[in-house]
């Protein structure tokens, strides 16, 4: 198993402090010690308008204190990877304080979830790519209504009523010490070729060679779509051919240490029809996620996912162009 040396602990001290200081704290000045002056951002919320470095970081960190209180993200998870990069998954809570992307709800609590992963040059964040649960926020907000499907696929949980929309605390299967040697990158295979099978719509082959007995998934961004164990999973799969052609899950970046696996992923393709009720296709799809597991003995016990919901469902003609940038 990786063990963290000085310098990747380092560097998750330095991710919990900017977290802390600038996106909790509102610490501006934060962005100047922390972030490299070259600094990407990657997050598909926010259309990339040239910004780099503290400037980019300092813009967001004002627009999130301009519309929202007590804003904190609880880090469920973090864990380095090599020298250079540290992953964590969280869950956002705060209160409205008015005009986010257009919306007027002043005074709610709204809570959401992530995956980040952070990239350090000479102990300064280099890059970072996010994927947060945007619709979650718009459907609280009353910006945009839940895209609530008219004819379900069978796969679809109904939600029950009164229960709002929001992020649920991540759940942790307890972990098992199964005595066998823990292979980050045979678990990296292993979840390529999980999304190689999810690709094909072969649901009943990738949980077979792929997935733990024990298996629970977290998709907090679409609750409705929460296929939580194998046999909701296998079919959720399986349902893919009927729906969209051309399908394909693309691998863009894999990190693994212990026991855990962080990957990006793209998905692409055409709707066929008939997906969430809607009777017209022809539609192309391509929207970006990130998903982190957890695997014992050699098989995925546990995932945690985040994938922008809002794009889909906004390329399928089912929610509104909010037409808005996030740092406006």
């Amino acid at each position: 198993m990786f063990q963290p040396d000085a310098v990747a602990t380092a560097n998750v001290s330095r991710m919990r402090r900017f977290v802390s200081l600038a996106f909790e704290g509102g610490v501006s000045d934060a962005c100047d010690e922390l972030i490299h002056p070259d600094c990407e951002v990657t997050d598909p919320n926010i259309p990339d308008g040239g910004w780099r470095g503290p400037a980019l970081a300092k813009a967001v960190v004002r627009a999130v204190h301009a519309h929202f209180d007590r804003y904190t993200l609880r880090l469920d998870d973090a864990f380095a990877v090599g020298e250079n990069h540290v992953v964590n998954r969280f869950t956002g809570h705060a209160i409205h304080r008015g005009g986010f992307l257009g919306s007027r709800a002043a005074g709610r609590e709204v809570n959401w979830t992530g995956n980040t992963i952070y990239e350090f040059e000479a102990g300064l964040i280099r890059r970072i790519w996010i994927q947060w649960d945007m619709l979650a926020i718009l459907i609280q907000l009353d910006v945009v209504p839940p895209p609530v499907p008219s004819t379900p696929p069978g796969w679809v949980v109904p939600a029950k009523p009164g229960t709002p929309y929001h992020a649920a605390d991540r759940r942790s299967v307890p972990r098992r010490n199964t005595g066998k040697v823990v292979d980050p990158e045979a678990h990296k295979a292993v979840v390529r070729r999980a999304l190689e099978l999810a690709s094909q719509g072969r649901g009943e082959e990738m949980i077979a060679e792929c997935y733990s007995g024990n298996f629970q998934r977290e998709d907090n961004t679409s609750p409705a779509f929460a296929a939580d164990s194998r046999s909701a999973l296998r079919a959720y799969v399986e349902s893919i051919p009927r729906y969209f052609g051309n399908y394909r899950i693309d691998i863009e970046d894999q990190l693994a240490a212990g026991d855990r696996v962080m990957t990006r992923f793209r998905v692409s393709g055409v709707h066929l029809g008939r997906y969430m009720g809607i009777t017209t296709g022809g539609q192309a799809i391509n929207y970006t996620g990130a998903i982190i597991q957890r695997f014992e003995d050699n098989l995925i016990v546990q995932s945690w996912v985040t994938w922008d919901s809002y794009r889909l469902f906004f390329q399928l003609g089912l929610l509104p162009d909010i037409g808005r940038s996030l740092l406006a």
